[in-house]
């Protein structure tokens, strides 16, 4: 008989020894956590607050703030009340990638599981305050499942962010067999257009499209040296962000440079009407 092969997220808790004992004792103190989880939210929302590129995430105010406040809170309620199965797994990886589309670089998401790991640990203290032996278990059994969440968000940001250059490299090599184009047709209406025209009408335009398609083909050259490999987790956004702008850019270039062969027609055809 053929063994079903282990998913990510059994193997994670298989490596860090989560167990059903340990699903049992976080289970068990499920109800006496919960009054903690508004104050564990607030104290996640307002440590953001104090680094302006992790606040850069709050484009809708005070009203997407008590939102996120309210997801943070189901979140950390299922830490506690399971099932640990391939659904909580699903939920947990959709978290890195919608870090990822959000923008955020992937540290804040690392230290963000630690503010939460320092409230919860302490909150158990305080449900458990006589009983140090039941404190200490079920603090590991919280250790566990929350490394085995972070290594989750950490493989999908991951894996996200490669998806994402890679759609990028994909644009960028369209733009760049754009911009070949064009630079074909100018070097071929130049090639075809009589030394006079070339250098009585249309000096000014020609300058502008050689400069165009110089600034368009040397931009999408540096990128494309970087945007095919495959980088560490932690350049992943930085590389993400550059990428971007530069598609940007070179895309300004080549509508920029379609629009000047069209002026160097125009002339060429006005010339040849009054030749």
């Amino acid at each position: 008989m053929t063994r079903k092969p282990e998913s990510f997220f059994e193997e994670m808790k298989r490596y860090v020894g989560f167990s059903d004992e340990d699903a049992r004792l976080l289970q068990a103190v499920g109800a006496r956590m919960d009054p903690y989880l508004a104050g564990m939210s607030e104290r996640f929302y307002d440590q953001i607050t104090h680094h302006p590129e992790a606040g850069k995430v709050f484009t809708g105010g005070q009203e997407q703030i008590d939102r996120l406040k309210r997801t943070l809170q189901v979140w950390a309620k299922r830490l506690f009340r399971g099932p640990f199965d391939e659904d909580y797994a699903a939920e947990r990886y959709k978290i890195g990638v919608r870090h990822v589309l959000i923008g955020p670089p992937q540290r804040y998401m690392i230290s963000a599981m630690g503010v939460v790991r320092t409230h919860l640990q302490k909150s158990l203290g305080e449900v458990y305050p006589s009983e140090p032996a039941q404190l200490e278990i079920t603090q590991l059994a919280l250790d566990k499942i929350l490394n085995v969440d972070l290594n989750m968000m950490c493989e999908s940001y991951f894996q996200e962010s490669i998806r994402h250059l890679r759609e990028l490299n994909r644009r960028l090599e369209r733009a760049n067999f754009e911009l070949a184009e064009l630079s074909h047709v100018k070097t071929e209406f130049l090639a075809t257009t009589s030394h006079e025209l070339r250098t009585r009408s249309i000096p000014f335009w020609g300058s502008r499209v050689s400069f165009s398609m110089a600034c368009a083909t040397a931009a999408m050259r540096n990128v494309n040296c970087f945007a095919m490999s495959i980088p560490a987790p932690n350049t992943c956004f930085p590389l993400i962000t550059t990428c971007s702008w530069t598609l940007t850019k070179a895309r300004s270039q080549a509508q920029f440079a379609r629009f000047d062969l069209g002026h160097v027609q125009a002339v060429a055809n006005f010339s040849r009407v009054f030749a």
